[in-house]
C-alpha cells in the first residue's frame, strides 16, 4: 500500500534552423522565443483540458482553496447556495443511521446526478465532496479511479479507516497525499469493510475512488 512510482515529464521544444523565423522561434513580441514564451505555451496548452473538462461540469472546478463559488468563508444555508448554484439542484439531506447519529449534508446536482456534496456545522463549511468524475480537482484524480491507479498516477498514499472517525463510513478507506494538504480521496470496494480492505493490500488495489474532498479547514501534509 506505500508502494510509489515517481513519473518525470520532460519538455522538448524543437527550434527552426532556417533564415526566417517560424512559429516556434519568434516570440509574443516579435523577436526571439523566450523561456516566458515556452512556458505560457506549456500553460495554455495545460489550461485546456481543465478548460473542456469544466465545461463539462457545468463550469466547476476544485481548486485549493475551494470548490467553484465555496470558500472557506462561504456561509452553509439553502438560500446561499441556491444563489451560489443557479444552475444546479440544491438540497437538503438528512440520514439517520441509527441511534443519535445522524448524517447531514447539501447535495448539488447537475440533472439526476450529485456532484458535490456539501458537508457543514451549523452555518460554518467544513468540506466538500466532489462525486463527478467530470470536475477536475488539483490532484488530477477522476472519481471512479482505482487506488492501484492512483498510487501510479501521485505516489504513495497514507490511507486509514474513515469509520474510526465517523461510525457510518467504515466501509470507506480514506487516504491523503503529500501533493495536496486540502485534499482526501474516499476509496470503496462493494461487499468489503475498510478494515478488510486495509488488511488486504490487493483488494484495496481494486478499491475506487468515490469522492475527492477538499476539507475547509486542512490538518497539514500527511506523515508517514
Amino acid at each position: 500500500m506505500n508502494g510509489y512510482t515517481v513519473l518525470g515529464l520532460s519538455l522538448i521544444l524543437v527550434v527552426g534552423c532556417g533564415k526566417s523565423k517560424s512559429a516556434a522561434t519568434v516570440g509574443r513580441d516579435g523577436g526571439p522565443a523566450t523561456s516566458a514564451d515556452a512556458a505560457a505555451t506549456v500553460a495554455a496548452a495545460d489550461a485546456a483540458p481543465a478548460a473542456d473538462a469544466a465545461a463539462a461540469a457545468g463550469g466547476l472546478v476544485a481548486r485549493a482553496d475551494g470548490v467553484g463559488p465555496l470558500a472557506a468563508t462561504t456561509k452553509v444555508t439553502a438560500a446561499a447556495l441556491a444563489a451560489a448554484f443557479p444552475d444546479h439542484q440544491v438540497k437538503k439531506v438528512s440520514r439517520s443511521h441509527g441511534g443519535d447519529l445522524l448524517e447531514e449534508y447539501y447535495a448539488v446536482s447537475k440533472g439526476d446526478a450529485v456532484v458535490l456534496r456539501v458537508q457543514f456545522t451549523d452555518d460554518t463549511l467544513s468540506a466538500v465532496d466532489v462525486l463527478s468524475p467530470e470536475i477536475p480537482n488539483p490532484l488530477g484524480i477522476k472519481v471512479g479511479a482505482t487506488h492501484a491507479e492512483v498510487i501510479t498516477a501521485i505516489g504513495q498514499l497514507y490511507c486509514a479507516n474513515a469509520g474510526d472517525d465517523t461510525d457510518w463510513r467504515s466501509d470507506i478507506v480514506v487516504c491523503t497525499s503529500a501533493r495536496s494538504a486540502t485534499y482526501s480521496l474516499d476509496f470503496e470496494a462493494e461487499g468489503r469493510s475498510a478494515a478488510e480492505l486495509l488488511e488486504d493490500a490487493d483488494q484495496l488495489a481494486k478499491a475506487t475512488v468515490v469522492a475527492v474532498t477538499w476539507q475547509a479547514s486542512p490538518s497539514g501534509p500527511p506523515t508517514p
